[in-house]
């Protein structure tokens, strides 16, 4: 096997020292080439690193770049692009030695001077969240670069393991075709929210090339239309494929599992109303929603209805006895309806909007079908209050840029935890409801904890969470590797996976 997956990330750890390219490769009768023609979860909104907060962006991210660590199946962090890492006495400084001899897809070397760069650019968006304690970085040799740091950060190898430490070329923004030193480079791309992405194996990658020649992955509007394509062998990858045939034996060999818990849908807030950000009218909308409603509405196997931001799994409490004290109800009609009247009372605009019978936007992402239905079940909540609303289906990238701005007045997103960790999971929720600024500012300041972050979401009521949900995948029995691919934090490991020549 290649030196990835579950059991070839502590091969690399286990090596590094000593492992070359080849060596990482190693004796194998696994084939290589063949093309996976495979649906994505939803469309990318975005290829940049520094950009990546949902469960494709991310995905996305570990096949075109690297990290100076990554984490392996049980969500440690272990070094990839490093070869060592030395923290000064006192915590403040740390010395990061990169791997010699690796290439970018374009051929050039990589370099501390990338790592710096691409370090010091991701800080200030909205993925660098993470990477808050780091107020510096610079090079001091073509292999070596010295972080300058806020505090004592023990935690610093998992923070160079997230998607927002990749590394692109000098550091910069990824253009139309970006450019990584990952094991798969981009073929073809339409752009930002584009719903094909082709995918080519890097022969170069340090770790080994690929199994596969080719990963082609597709987005759908509907389900059936995803699970009709698997159906007549047009993708072999699905994660809606039984779907719309239940009760029809697939016309391929199919296998079908899934994943942990681990993505978290939620309701965020926008801006177009600016009685929104009152307490009372985000807490009303909080109270009306009934979360198991909302997560059968998704259809989503294994959903758990959500009673805290992070997925049980990582845990946080489920839907049992052991819920912590002060968890919101799941629905309160009376108390809502109590809680919008007094915001009504004192914001003339929500009163005008209310008895003007205004409605307010709810966009959903076009790619998530699941979301739509959601969202429609929300509406009725919503209008068991008083409040009515319309649900606008919009493509990917311009879903990301109206929730970015603010222009909306709630939207369905999803946060993927970078780490198999509560306060991890509630952090990233709350960075892609839109407050990775304060998240930021807070793990600068001090570690993560549950507390802190729960306080923090609850201080505004940053989002509300609805579902945590897993992925159900089912992929023709000719694909290999994919169970040792999907770790407690959903990952899929596609650079790990073969086809089986016929």
């Amino acid at each position: 096997m290649r030196a990835r997956g579950r059991t070839g990330l502590l091969a690399v750890a286990l090596a590094l020292a000593t492992a070359t390219a080849g060596v990482a490769r190693g004796e194998s009768r696994v084939p290589f080439g063949g093309t996976l023609e495979m649906a994505w979860f939803s469309a990318p909104t975005t290829l940049d690193p520094a950009e990546a907060l949902g469960f494709s962006e991310v995905e996305a991210a570990r096949l075109i770049y690297d990290t100076p660590f990554r984490l392996d199946a049980e969500g440690r962090p272990v070094p990839h692009l490093a070869l060592s890492l030395e923290v000064a006495p006192g915590g403040r400084k740390a010395r990061l030695e990169i791997r010699p001899g690796v290439q970018f897809h374009d051929g050039t070397a990589l370099t501390a001077a990338d790592v710096a760069a691409s370090l010091s650019r991701a800080r200030a968006r909205v993925g660098g969240w993470v990477l808050g304690p780091i107020r510096a970085a610079q090079a001091i040799s073509p292999t070596v670069l010295e972080l300058t740091l806020t505090r004592k950060t023990p935690e610093l190898p998992a923070l160079l393991a997230a998607p927002a430490a990749a590394v692109t070329p000098r550091g910069r923004e990824p253009g139309k075709l970006p450019i990584g030193s990952g094991p798969f480079a981009i073929e073809k791309w339409g752009g930002a929210g584009s719903r094909e992405l082709t995918l080519v194996a890097f022969p170069r990658h340090f770790a080994g090339r690929p199994f596969l020649e080719r990963i082609v992955t597709r987005s759908f509007g509907a389900r059936q239309g995803e699970s009709a394509a698997y159906e007549r062998g047009a993708i072999g990858w699905s994660y809606r494929g039984a779907v719309a045939f239940p009760d029809r034996k697939p016309r391929f060999p199919t296998v079908s599992l899934v994943s942990p818990a681990v993505a978290t849908v939620f309701v965020g807030f926008g801006v177009d109303h600016a009685w929104l950000r009152d307490l009372d009218v985000r807490h009303a909308i909080r109270w009306a929603i009934d979360r198991d409603a909302a997560r059968a509405a998704g259809g989503v196997t294994g959903a758990v209805a959500a009673v805290a931001e992070a997925p049980p799994g990582l845990g946080a409490p489920g839907n049992g006895k052991d819920v912590s004290p002060g968890t919101p109800p799941a629905r309160e009609v009376v108390r809502a309806q109590g809680a919008l009247a007094l915001a009504a009372g004192r914001e003339p605009d929500l009163r005008d909007f209310m008895r003007q019978g205004g409605k307010l936007s709810i966009l959903v992402d076009a790619t998530r079908p699941e979301d739509f239905d959601v969202a429609l079940k929300l509406l009725d909540m919503l209008q068991g209050i008083g409040l009515d609303g319309q649900v606008e289906k919009l493509e990917p990238r311009e879903f990301a840029v109206r929730v970015a701005a603010g222009h909306c007045d709630l939207f369905l997103g999803s946060a993927v935890a970078p780490a198999s960790d509560r306060a991890w999971a509630a952090a990233a929720a709350a960075a892609a409801a839109g407050d990775a600024t304060r998240v930021r500012a807070e793990l600068a300041r001090a570690s993560l904890t549950v507390e802190r972050m729960h306080a923090l979401i609850e201080e505004r009521v940053v989002l509300i969470p609805l579902f945590h949900h897993p992925f159900q995948i089912h992929h023709l029995a000719a694909l290999r590797g994919v169970g040792a691919g999907v770790d407690p934090l959903a990952r899929l490991g596609l650079g790990d996976l073969w086809l089986v020549r016929r």
